[in-house]
């Protein structure tokens, strides 16, 4: 079977139980329509977004076709009576988001008029509201000192289009994502860890710019859209590691101690999950090595000491998760690194990778109106087109965070774009130019 993940984002104002969406989505939606004309769409890209509205739209033209076609009275009404099922849930339904996580259906080369294809399709369908409170910084006594962590509920408005929007080679995504699955099904699953070691912390390493911190948002995000159907929270913890290191040094002891506090606390709270986000993870760790040689204060070893117990201690608890990130893995303390299960390098995008994140940089400038949507067949939009594919190669050692800055100044330096922002071919043209040049001048 290939699993398909179908997420419905239901709209603020929608009080209908996610068990009944989830079963009028699967009974009048994915098995009568969709399933009948996924594949295709899935092969070709293995992640579709779509507006409720346009899924109604979709839906309408197929139930008049079946109609006209039946002479029966009774399927007419069959049909009819499952729009009026189907309409009513777009009082609830803002948008689906199906996901073919490791592009099966192209792999596996199906074929959307085969039956037997069309039942090799399982869908985990997940219903679920967006949070809509901003983060927020935990309160210290201290004003001279930064927060030692910051709260998210999840699923959050924040994040709702992270995961779409990081762009990498190969299945890191899918596979980091397996990885936390996997992990929830052992800690539900009381797995002895005496028996199966697993600390439940990933660490991902690389470049600065790269994606790290936004892939460990957006996994937590998917997995606690994977959770609505629980009735615990999922909360993002996120630790800012530089702050952990007070400049009075007593206080740094009671900085960590008040922030594994305050997991424990969440976590007491058996139905929901904790997801601890530690970035730059090596500022904490690397103060022992340079305490060992002498180079810190004694103060700090003790930091990170009490740092890696705690750690230890979380292992224990099954609603934690940690994800950690680094620039320096050569500087992160080997006491850290053993306790890590997977290690992911993150590393700057490839040729494909820097051509996909242009590409979704224009498509979304189209879809404001700041550039022109034309016709792809068009010998000017063509040239256009061979612009945007040098822009890709020019870009060679671009982080992904440097590359998506790109349309930005490339449009501040458009002179031919109005105050208010006409569009046109000729404009598009000039500013791909300005794009090209931006892109040579950063090199």
């Amino acid at each position: 079977m290939i699993k398909i993940d179908v997420e419905i984002e239901l709209l603020d104002r929608s009080s209908v139980a996610y068990s009944s969406i989830r079963d009028d989505v699967r009974s009048f939606i994915i098995d009568p329509f969709l399933k009948l004309n996924l594949i295709e769409s899935l092969i070709s890209n293995p992640t579709i977004i779509i507006e409720f509205s346009d899924v109604i739209d979709f839906i309408a033209s197929k139930i008049i076709g079946r109609c006209s076609s039946f002479n029966n009275n009774n399927n007419n009404n069959n049909n009819l009576f499952n729009f009026e099922r189907i309409e009513k849930l777009k009082n609830d339904i803002k948008l689906l988001k199906i996901y073919d996580h490791f592009g099966r259906c192209q792999q596996d080369k199906l074929d959307n008029n085969n039956t037997g294809h069309r039942d090799l399709l399982s869908f985990d369908i997940h219903p679920y509201k967006l949070n809509r409170e901003d983060s927020v910084d935990e309160d210290i006594d201290n004003p001279e000192e930064s927060s030692p962590y910051q709260l998210t509920i999840l699923p959050n408005y924040q994040y709702s289009t992270l995961w779409e929007n990081l762009i990498y080679d190969g299945n890191i995504k899918p596979k980091l994502l397996q990885y936390l699955s996997t992990i929830l099904k052992f800690s539900t699953s009381n797995i002895d860890q005496n028996i199966i070691s697993h600390n439940k912390i990933i660490l991902l390493n690389g470049p600065p710019g790269t994606g790290k911190t936004s892939l460990c948002k957006a996994l937590a995000q998917k997995i606690s859209i994977g959770r609505q159907h629980n009735d615990g929270n999922v909360t993002l913890i996120e630790i800012n590691s530089h702050s952990l290191f007070s400049k009075w040094f007593s206080e740094s002891g009671k900085l960590v101690m008040k922030v594994f506090e305050k997991i424990k606390e969440l976590a007491e709270d058996t139905d929901s999950l904790v997801v601890v986000l530690i970035d730059e993870v090596e500022s904490l760790t690397a103060a022992r090595k340079a305490a060992i040689s002498g180079g810190e204060p004694s103060d700090s070893i003790r930091v990170v000491n009490a740092f890696l117990t705690q750690l230890d201690r979380l292992k224990y608890l099954p609603n934690v998760l940690i994800l950690t990130t680094s620039n320096l893995v050569g500087a992160v303390d080997i006491a850290f690194i053993d306790r890590v299960d997977i290690k992911q390098f993150i590393g700057p995008p490839t040729i494909q990778a820097r051509w996909d994140i242009i590409k979704s940089c224009l498509v979304e400038l189209e879809r404001k109106n700041l550039i022109a949507n034309v016709n792809p067949t068009d010998e000017q939009v063509k040239y256009q087109i061979s612009l945007v594919k040098e822009i890709a190669h020019l870009s060679d050692g671009f982080s992904g965070r440097s590359l998506r800055k790109i349309p930005f100044i490339a449009f501040s330096n458009n002179n031919t774009v109005s105050l208010h922002f006409i569009v046109s071919k000729n404009c598009s043209l000039h500013y791909f130019r300005v794009m090209n040049l931006d892109c040579q001048q950063q090199k």
